[in-house]
Order: structure tokens, then C-alpha cells, then sequence
């Protein structure tokens, strides 16, 4: 019985010895390892890219709760001609090596993405730790300045700020959730073009502060320090930058393509068209999109139905009344088709570049696959015709009810 005791106590030391090992190694290959929130890409001055990485900074026991007053994140860069080689060169300035699991942004420079990205993508979509909901945002600045100003006010960390704004950004429309994975599969689709975030630096703390620091009303001083934005879209033909859309063309892009949740418009009042009104819009059915070809050239019909609430008006006037109510809609659905009409033009005569989808809806008028690749959609969608049928159903604020 001693002898079945003592086989019994080494073999638990045994198991207890290898899971010790284990777990080891793998706590330390977890503290060996830089994780990255954000890359940037940008042109290099004596090598093709200036490649730089965004990483967190490691929280350290009872001050990571009270760290508010140093910056989350920090950022380094390096210069090679291949991103794999970046990372490389990374990895002997850093004491850790990098990893791309945990990156929530990349962020391209505009000069870089002129130049066309797709080999760029191809890599990121092709390395196992790249995550295909990673957004994919086109710097107007620099890629490097875009993510060194990305420090929060609101979120704990660059990381959380950069998982939570495309969230926040559906309920805003004025721009759209772009990933790699959405990117690389319209990159690769012959019915469409493709389109990335735009970003920038915070023209509104850009701007008001001509030094880093400001002096309040009761003296206290305080530091008014840069931030980012993410308003409109990149425009992309094939694999090249060619143009952007502004915030109000954004929206008019996701009423198109069905991904409006909801946002909020200015439109000229009723009674005064010198005063606005704001109508929060939101959809109600899914909008349809139809083309038929007459004489060889595409007409696109857009019929969008969306409702809206009125939610601030600049004068006491009534906004109650049935008359106004219905005015008030035929001033939105108007409002609608003149802008949904011009994002139409804008990115059929201007950039040819079908980043709306419409050629999902058109290649079903062509009894063939050949017929529709001879016919060459992404050519010929700048020779489409448009008509847009806007139809706002307003309704009175919950404030604003007769008594």
C-alpha cells in the first residue's frame, strides 16, 4: 500500500513539475510579445515605407487605474521596403517581438495609397495574425501623425478608442466601417470599386490652438493637445486613391447601399429659409436599386423611403400641424434626391468608380458571364444615367405634440 502511495505522489509531481514548465513558457511567451493597436504606412525617405507601429503601454498593478494624466500608447517606426521586414527590424530594436493580433487600425497615408495598395493588403490579408475586422483608414496627413494624435479623451486607451469608433460612427453616417477583409473582397470583386475610411487631424482642436497651452476664464491653466477624426470616405479605383467623399455625400452612400442606421440633417424650415431644422433620419425599409439598359447605356433608378423625426427647430413657430408636417417631409425627400443625386454623378462622371455596388444589380441584365465581361462595367459606369425617388416620412418630435 506505501509502495501504490509513494507511485501515486511522484507521478502528481511529475504532472505537477510539466504543468509548472507549461505554464511558464507560456506566461512568458505572452510577456514576450508586443501587440500592436495600429499600423501606419508611409513613404520612406531612403527606403520605400516608413512603417510605423502603435503599441499599448503595459499597465503596471494599482497605477494602470489612475493613468489618465500619461498618454496609453506609444508609437515607434522604421523604414524597409517590405512590411515582413519591418516587423523584423522592429523586433531587434524592441525587447519583445510584434504581433499583429490584437491591431484595430491601418492606416495608409494618401500619397501612399495614390500610388495603389494592393500589394500592401495582399501581405496583411496573407499574415495569420492580421484579424480581417481591422479598419482600414486613408490618412489626409501623414500615417505616422494620424495615430500618434489618436489619444483619446473619452475611452481608456488608443486600443478601445479604435474598436469603439466605427460602432459609434454607424449612428453618426458620416462615414463607414471599412475593414481589410470588406477592403481585400471589393478589391477583388468585378462588379464594384472599393473604399476605405478617411481620416485627419482634429480640424477643431487643430485649429483653436495656436500653442499647446490654453488659459481658461478663472486663469487655470490647461493643455489643449491634437486629436483625429474619421469623417466621409476614400475613393479607390482598382487599387489607387482617386478622390473622397465628404460627410453629407456619406450619408447619401449609405442610403444607397442600405447601411444607414441613422443620423441627422439640416434642412431649410417651413416658415423661414434662412432658419434650419433637424431632421434625425433613420431607415425603415430597405431601399432598391434598378437598372435597365436602353440604347446600350445603363439607367439607374434609386428609390429610397426613409423616416425621421424632427429633433431641433430654430424658431417657436408650430411644427405640429398636418400641413407643416407634410411640407416639412417634401422639403426632406427634395432635400435627399438633390444629394443623393450628386454623390451619384460625383463618383460615376468624376471618379468612375462604383464604390455603391450598383453593378451588383446590373450584371443580372446580362444572360451571361461572358456577356457581362465583354460589356466591362467598371469602364462603362461612368456613362450611367441616374434617377432618384426620395420619399421622408416626418413625424413630430416627442416634445413636440399638440395639447
Amino acid at each position: 500500500m506505501k509502495r501504490f502511495s509513494k507511485i501515486i505522489l511522484v507521478i502528481l509531481t511529475i504532472i505537477y513539475i510539466v504543468c509548472s514548465l507549461l505554464i511558464y513558457k507560456g506566461t512568458r511567451g505572452i510577456d514576450n510579445l508586443a501587440y500592436t493597436i495600429a499600423m501606419g504606412i508611409d513613404k520612406g525617405s531612403s527606403s520605400k515605407y516608413n512603417i510605423s507601429f502603435q503599441f499599448t503601454k503595459p499597465s503596471s498593478g494599482k497605477d494602470s487605474s489612475s493613468s489618465s494624466s500619461s498618454t496609453s500608447s506609444f508609437v515607434y517606426n522604421v523604414e524597409s521596403d517590405t512590411i515582413p521586414t519591418a516587423m523584423n527590424l522592429m523586433n531587434s530594436y524592441l525587447s519583445k517581438q510584434v504581433n499583429l493580433a490584437h491591431c484595430k487600425a491601418i492606416v495608409f497615408s494618401e500619397e501612399i495609397a495614390s500610388n495603389g495598395i494592393a500589394g500592401e493588403i495582399y501581405t496583411l490579408i496573407n499574415n495569420i495574425q492580421v484579424r480581417p475586422n481591422a479598419s482600414i483608414i486613408i490618412s489626409k496627413c501623414k500615417a505616422v501623425d494620424f495615430i500618434k494624435n489618436t489619444e483619446p479623451d473619452l475611452e481608456s486607451s488608443a486600443s478601445q478608442y479604435y474598436e469603439i469608433t466605427p460602432v459609434s460612427n454607424e449612428n453618426t453616417g458620416f462615414t463607414d466601417n471599412v475593414t481589410i477583409g470588406n477592403f481585400y473582397g471589393q478589391l477583388c470583386s468585378k462588379t464594384r470599386e472599393t473604399y476605405a475610411i478617411l481620416g485627419n487631424l482634429d480640424k477643431i482642436k487643430d485649429s483653436s490652438s495656436s500653442s499647446s497651452n490654453k488659459e481658461s476664464e478663472s486663469g487655470t491653466q490647461y493643455k489643449q493637445k491634437p486629436g483625429t477624426e474619421t469623417i466621409g470616405l476614400a475613393i479607390f479605383k482598382d487599387d489607387k486613391l482617386v478622390g473622397e467623399l465628404g460627410a453629407i455625400e456619406n450619408i447619401c452612400h449609405l442610403i444607397v447601399t442600405n447601411n444607414l442606421s441613422s443620423t441627422t440633417i439640416s434642412i431649410p424650415s417651413p416658415h423661414d429659409s434662412s432658419n434650419s431644422l433637424d431632421l434625425y433620419i433613420y431607415k425603415n425599409k430597405r431601399n432598391t436599386t434598378k437598372v435597365e439598359f436602353i440604347n446600350g447605356s445603363p439607367y439607374v433608378t434609386v428609390n429610397c423611403k426613409l423616416h425621421a423625426r424632427i429633433s431641433s427647430v430654430d424658431e417657436d413657430n408650430g411644427y405640429t400641424s398636418e400641413e407643416t408636417i407634410n411640407t416639412i417631409s417634401n422639403i426632406a425627400s427634395k432635400y435627399l434626391e438633390k444629394n443623393i443625386t450628386s454623390y451619384l454623378y460625383k463618383i460615376s462622371k468624376i471618379y468612375n468608380a462604383d464604390i455603391a455596388g450598383i453593378g451588383n444589380h446590373a450584371v443580372n441584365q446580362f444572360s451571361t458571364n461572358s456577356k457581362w465581361n465583354n460589356f466591362n462595367w467598371k469602364n462603362n459606369f461612368q456613362n450611367c444615367f441616374f434617377k432618384v425617388n426620395a420619399s421622408v416620412v416626418v413625424k413630430s418630435g416627442y416634445l413636440l405634440t399638440e395639447t
